[in-house]
């Protein structure tokens, strides 16, 4: 490493290693931290623009209006696991599916019945009454789980508190959790179709 004085004659020296590395890493550090705070302004521009696609929804009001908004904007299929219920939950469920177009499946799995604040509802009676031609409904033991799928691309869970020997649904305790990583919810979409199909089969060579 040499710098050069320009006088005459010239003049060379010699500058030790260990400075220029210094002088180097000074660059180096300046250069860094310019590109940190441009960063941080762009970022800074754009998060608010920015939507995670997860969202918790609270009260058992809010969680049914995203239900029904969601099944709503259905275009392929419907698919739904119903361990239990909320409060005027299956009535506005089935008002949502008789509005959607008979060419769209909805398939259900369901236990047969749950308790809201101790009070008995029968869950797949509820939904067969209704007499939806596009509608299946398969019985399970799946209680304490709550599911809807969208199209595949969508998916709304709901998680509730329970009391008493009957473990009965606190509606107050209900949290929704919205979802759109489409991953997620093909994966979750893959893995209903292939348990209902699989209860469906047993239950054809059960007859």
């Amino acid at each position: 490493f040499i710098t050069i004085t320009h006088t005459r004659p010239l003049k060379y020296h010699v500058v030790p290693p260990n400075e220029i590395f210094k002088m180097k890493k000074e660059e180096l550090v300046k250069e860094l931290e310019s590109s940190e705070e441009k960063l941080d302004e762009i970022y800074n521009d754009n998060i608010s623009e920015i939507q995670a696609p997860v969202w918790l929804i609270k009260t058992s009001e809010n969680i049914i209006n995203k239900e029904i908004e969601i099944v709503k904007r259905a275009r392929k299929s419907i698919n739904m696991r119903i361990g239990f219920l909320l409060e005027g939950e299956g009535e506005a469920l089935i008002k949502a599916f008789k509005e959607l177009p008979r060419g769209i499946p909805i398939k259900i799995l369901a236990t047969p019945e749950c308790y809201i604040n101790g009070e008995k509802l029968e869950i797949i009676k509820m939904f067969e009454e209704a007499k939806l031609d596009n509608m299946e409904i398969i019985e399970t033991d799946i209680k304490f789980v709550k599911i809807v799928i969208r199209d595949g691309k969508e998916l709304f869970r709901t998680i509730v508190k329970f009391t008493g020997e009957e473990k009965s649904v606190l509606p107050e305790t209900s949290v929704g959790v919205q979802n759109r990583y489409e991953d997620i919810c093909k994966n979750f979409d893959e893995r209903f179709l292939n348990q209902f199909n699989k209860i469906k089969n047993k239950e054809k060579k059960g007859k």
